[in-house]
This record gives structure tokens, sequence and C-alpha cells, in this order.
């Protein structure tokens, strides 16, 4: 698909200004524009979804979007990589490595689950969604309990700290990986 300079990268910003900020390496540009993407287009119409009643399984959609979306910037991965998405959970949360069941941890039932389980077959085929349930991440009775509203929260407050990252340099090289991929693959 060719797209053209118009072409929408965020709620607020298009191709052209993307293009313009990675050629003037300008990266505080670059930030703010992507920032505006995940914010725009993931975290603030998911928070409006989780409000809504039965929205958890729509909710859990997006969050496993996002998540696999900010484990490439935080890894500078060209797509979507299994280990490297388990890793950011772990880092991410460390509820992530609490031992699961046959030699997995819970980011491997994650993974399988809810991230592989809602994307590529519409329903998740490990654990279950809980809005009630004490935290985000939790291994009871042999399943693993998600609780989209308190890991939609986690994942905006890990965004936020990863924007102090970037701004001190941090992770830099591998966000720009990131856009430099995406702009020669459009």
């Amino acid at each position: 698909m060719q797209l053209d300079d118009k072409t929408a990268v965020s709620p607020l910003f298009k191709l052209n200004d993307l293009l313009i900020a990675r050629n003037q390496n300008d990266n505080g540009k670059l930030i703010e524009i992507i920032t505006d993407r995940i914010y725009g287009w993931y975290i603030e119409p998911t928070k409006l979804l989780s409000r809504q009643r039965n929205n958890g399984f729509l909710v859990m959609a997006i969050i496993c979007i996002l998540l696999d979306t900010l484990s490439q910037f935080y890894y500078g991965s060209n797509q979507s990589n299994r280990s490297n998405f388990k890793n950011f959970l772990r880092d991410f949360n460390s509820r992530f490595t609490l031992p699961a069941s046959n030699s997995r941890d819970c980011a491997d039932v994650f993974y399988k689950g809810f991230r592989c389980g809602i994307l590529h077959e519409a329903k998740i085929s490990e654990g279950e969604i809980n809005g009630s349930a004490r935290f985000a991440i939790n291994w009871k009775n042999n399943k693993l309990i998600v609780n989209p509203d308190l890991l939609l929260k986690q994942v905006d407050k890990y965004y936020k700290n990863y924007l102090k990252k970037l701004k001190r340099n941090e992770r830099l090289v591998e966000f720009q990986n990131k856009i430099d991929f995406y702009l020669t693959n459009i």
C-alpha cells in the first residue's frame, strides 16, 4: 500500500510531519508524534471503552496490540516478536514472572492465551478477564486472571516512564530504529 504525505500517523500529525522530524533528526518532535499516536489511537479511546460495561474483551484486544507495539519500540524491532513481547511483559510488570503451569510463567500464558488467542482466534484460550480482580495480573486457581482496567492504568504509567527515558536518551536508538523501519516500509 502506498501512502501519501497527508496520511494520518496520529490524530494530530501526518506522515509528512514524521518524515520531516526524522530527516531533521528532531527526536523531540518524533517523541511528540508517537506519543500523540499512542495516546490518541490507543490509550485514551481504550479508557473510554473501559468505562462502559462488558467491554473487557475489546479493551484487552487493544491492550494486546498496544503492548506489542510498545515492545517493538522498546527493542527497536521491525515487527512483532514472541520472545521480545514476553521479555517486555516481564520487565513491564514483575507479576508476569509469576510461575504458571508446565514450567511456564504468566508472560508465556498471556502471550499464548491472551495476545495470540484474542488477536488470532477472537477468544482467550487460557485464562480469563475479571474486571473486579485485585491485581492487573494474577495466577489463581490454575489460570491467569487479568483485570483490563488495572492493566490499562499500568500501561499508561509505563508509557509515561518510557517517555522520561527517551528524553534522557535511554532506548532512543531502539525508538529511532522502529521509526526508521516504519518509514522504509510504507
